[in-house]
This record gives C-alpha cells, structure tokens and sequence, in this order.
C-alpha cells in the first residue's frame, strides 16, 4: 500500500471515528499532495509524498509560534494536534 492510499484509508477511518484533527489535517494533507502533483504534473512518489508532509509540519511549527506570540493558545493546540497527525507519516 503506497503512502497515498494509507493516508485516504486513515482519513475515512478518522471520519467514521468523528476524529476531527485526524480528519482536518488528512483533508488538508491530500490537498496539498494533489496540489503537488499538479505542479509535477504526475503523481508523486513516497518519497515526494514525505517531502509534502515535511513542508507541512514545518508550516504547522511556524503557525504554533505566530499563534503563541499573539495570544491565541486555542489555535497553536489545534495546529499542535495536526502535526501529531503528520509526524506519523513522516
């Protein structure tokens, strides 16, 4: 099972679970990676797949200090929870 399909398995999983950051940050996940491979132009490999993700944690940890230094504790823990959610596909 390639890391694409793990990830729509997991999302499906997540929302027949009602997991809402597991859902949010799939969701979000897929569109980046479909984004990706519209730029590349073909799908892309696991490697390329774990190149996105990366991206997107990197993005989450930018966000917690953002969020962090103007106050909104509410919205760090929610990028927090999406970046346990990534890390373990990463």
């Amino acid at each position: 099972m390639s890391l694409k399909e793990r990830i729509e398995e997991d999302l499906k999983k997540g929302m027949m679970e009602k997991n809402e950051p597991a859902v949010r940050a799939l969701r979000m996940l897929k569109t980046a990676i479909r984004h990706a491979e519209v730029e590349k132009g073909n799908p892309l490999s696991d490697g390329d797949v774990i190149a996105v993700i990366r991206k997107l944690i990197r993005q989450r940890k930018e966000s917690i200090e953002a969020f962090e230094k103007g106050g909104r504790n509410d919205l760090a823990e929610k990028e927090k929870e999406e970046i346990k959610v990534l890390e373990s596909y990463a």
